[in-house]
């Protein structure tokens, strides 16, 4: 999640240790946070010193992505400040909650990616750490449950104004170079999408359906688990697996076999106003189709008064379906937003 690196220059002279922070945002925040042309990656770089950068990911349809950000560790806590002012300013859809159900936040957040050993160091004893930095910095500070799938990475999400937040981001900072990951410890980054193949390899229907896909696509290295560049692929495998209801990895929710009683969840997120009308259909069509497909209800809201180019969008169903809702969702105004 963080590596202090101290090196030399050409001269042999001692400079400034660069480190790197990991990140996760949601696939559809990726358009606001680069700008147009990469205007807002550009003015981080200009203004912070910091190097902002969005890895691919070879799953076509994944819903979130890894975001990196390189430079020393107050250049890394400025660009974060900065990221969420830009988030604000240019009404970035919220990320997802981490917990199912809960209510969006006012700000969107900064999720960093953080070793799963590590992570009791920004808690503390008695969670002693986590109300002190709340404290003094101004930020809120929620930590996920359990590590994402198929790696070692739980998030701390860090929200609230951009100067808090470059604050809070500046004490995690701190405490993982004090806290450092144990040698010899395992390491497995969180890469999107892989955990449709974790989760693949613990279900027989699955496999036998990356088998057929990857068959009938001539994906390679079949029967083995082919890369999730192939579309037909990739959707097929998170279609299967949303409605199987091994859901979103970031809500960390699991299938239990054992219970019959699948309880609802209310999920809110928002939405650019000028997606409302492709989301909705006419007459409804599309809000009716996500219905029948999720088992779940949809309603988006009137606009607010105080911030008329977003809206609310809230999904009543079952934690698998609300899963799937989302990413329907989260499609439609993506391609809204390319044909705009």
């Amino acid at each position: 999640t963080i590596m202090a690196l101290q090196h030399n220059n050409d001269g042999g002279s001692y400079s400034r240790p660069e480190e790197e922070l990991r990140t996760i945002i949601d696939s559809v925040q990726v358009g606001g946070i680069i700008g147009r042309g990469g205007a807002n990656i550009s003015r981080i770089r200009n203004e912070c010193n910091a190097v902002v950068s969005i890895l691919k990911t070879e799953f076509q349809n994944a819903l979130d992505r890894v975001m990196v950000i390189r430079g020393d560790s107050e250049s890394i806590a400025k660009a974060a400040g900065l990221l969420m002012q830009i988030m604000i300013d240019s009404n970035v859809p919220r990320g997802t909650p981490l917990v199912p159900g809960a209510t969006s936040e006012p700000h969107p957040s900064i999720r960093i990616l953080v070793h799963e050993s590590s992570v009791g160091a920004i808690i503390g004893r008695a969670g002693a750490q986590h109300k002190q930095l709340q404290a003094e910095t101004g930020c809120k500070l929620q930590v996920s449950n359990q590590p994402l799938p198929a790696s070692s990475e739980k998030v701390v999400a860090v929200s609230g104004r951009p100067e808090p937040v470059q604050q809070g981001v500046l004490r995690i900072l701190d405490v993982l170079r004090s806290n450092p990951v144990k040698s010899g410890t395992r390491v497995m980054y969180y890469q999107p999408g892989s955990w449709v193949l974790a989760m693949v390899s613990n279900n027989p229907a699955m496999q036998s359906l990356l088998m057929q896909a990857a068959i009938a696509t001539g994906a390679p290295g079949a029967p083995v688990a082919p890369r999730m560049s192939n579309p037909l692929l990739a959707t097929q495998l998170q279609s299967q697996l949303l409605t199987s209801g091994l859901g979103n990895p970031l809500h960390n929710t699991h299938n239990n076999q054992n219970n019959t009683q699948t309880p609802k969840v209310d999920q809110k997120m928002s939405i650019p106003s000028a997606s409302a009308g492709a989301i909705i259909g006419k007459a409804g069509s599309v809000v009716k189709h996500i219905r029948l497909q999720t088992g779940c209800l949809i309603s988006v809201s009137d606009p607010d008064p105080s911030n008329p180019n977003e809206r609310q969008v809230t999904i009543t169903g079952p934690p698998s379906g609300v899963t799937q809702a989302m990413l329907f969702i989260r499609n439609i105004v993506d391609n809204s937003q390319q044909s705009s």
